[in-house]
């Protein structure tokens, strides 16, 4: 043995033995740390083997405490948790119920004793369909047209000549007279319409006292209101620069817009005092008392909106109301065109100068 030592100590002496002895010793330390790795690793795998599966919450994916003293936790398979406590136990199906759960009871039929019979509710019997009638409304009342007075007290006097005429929807009755004799008078209705007796007139007002009437639209402003045991005169003047009126064609040469002036002035009047009035037209020699008909009078009545609503649109005034004035100046055509007056010689002379004018 100490021979063998002492061969191996020389070796080991020399630069050769130094290098052998490295290497076997690197060799062995190799050796010795792959044991202890392995066995490590062996030890563990053993370990899991033997270490019991703990119960893992599925809805939270954790552990359950171990110990009482609130030991470590343990995490088990996840995919081994959700297989054994995520699905939900099998459940035989039910059947089906015919009544809900919360339905009344069925009440069983009561029997019936044999001297009981069982009468079928009444029914009452269909009875058939009444035609349904169109709701009318009630259509709204047609205004009553002014009233007008008719008839005038006269006297007769030597100085006075009357006549008569049917023109333009009216009756018309004219007094002449001679103008000296009405201005000399001293009762202030009879200087006015001169066939009226003394003492039975009295004038209310003048234009100059700025009293209107009005029906609608239409404002009046009459020249004179003659108060009459019977009812109202009013009375527009027209003194055409003084020419007198010829007493031969005075039918054919009145004017169709003093004629409804005059009347509109009347039937407003009429209107608002409620009183019977006279249209009454004075000329410088000449009287005309007015009597229309009823359909003359609706026309005017009917003619007033109309008017009023052209005249706005026409002249630009936008305050209300229009004037008899503008009112007959409006009306004077489609009124002289439904009820026209008799041509006089001057038209026809007129036509005649016309057409051999334009002759060549």
């Amino acid at each position: 043995m100490n021979e063998l030592l002492g061969t191996l100590t020389a070796k080991l002496s020399t630069p050769q033995g130094l290098i052998i002895a490295a290497l076997g010793a690197f060799i062995l330390v190799t050796l010795l740390v792959s044991f202890a790795v392995f066995r490590m690793i062996f030890r563990k795998k053993s370990d899991a083997r033997d270490v019991p599966r703990i119960p893992v919450d599925p809805l939270t994916d954790e552990e359950e405490d171990e110990g009482e003293t609130g030991g470590p936790w343990k995490k088990a398979p996840i995919a081994l948790a959700r297989l054994r406590f995520g699905m939900a136990p099998f459940e035989l199906p039910q059947e089906p119920q015919l009544t809900p759960p919360h339905a009344a009871p069925v009440q069983e039929p009561q029997p019936v004793q044999a001297h009981q019979v069982q009468q079928a509710p009444y029914a009452e019997p269909l009875r058939p369909a009444q035609p349904v009638q169109a709701v009318q409304h009630p259509q709204p009342a047609p205004q009553p047209l002014p009233r007008l007075l008719y008839t005038l007290p006269f006297q007769s006097r030597r100085s006075l000549r009357p006549a008569h005429a049917d023109i333009c929807g009216m009756g018309i009755e004219a007094v002449f007279f001679p103008p000296e004799e009405a201005a000399a008078d001293t009762d202030p209705a009879r200087r006015l319409v001169p066939f009226l007796p003394a003492g039975v007139g009295r004038v209310l007002t003048t234009e100059g006292d700025g009293v209107r009437f009005r029906m609608g639209e239409l404002v009046a402003e009459p020249d004179a209101v003659i108060e009459l045991p019977a009812g109202l005169i009013i009375l527009e003047v027209k003194p055409k620069g003084g020419r007198p009126d010829d007493p031969l064609n005075w039918a054919q040469t009145i004017r169709e817009k003093d004629l409804l002036q005059t009347l509109a002035a009347a039937i407003a009047a009429a209107h608002q005092t409620g009183r019977p009035a006279a249209a009454v037209l004075r000329t410088t020699n000449a009287v005309y008392f007015l009597r229309p008909g009823p359909a003359a009078v609706k026309f005017l009545a009917d003619a007033i909106e109309p008017a009023h609503e052209l005249w706005r649109a026409t002249s630009g005034d936008d305050r209300p109301g229009i004037a008899a004035l503008d009112f007959a100046a409006i009306v004077a055509a489609p009124f002289a065109r439904r009820w026209p007056k008799p041509e006089h010689e001057g038209h026809r002379d007129g036509r005649e100068r016309h057409k051999a004018m334009l002759q060549p």
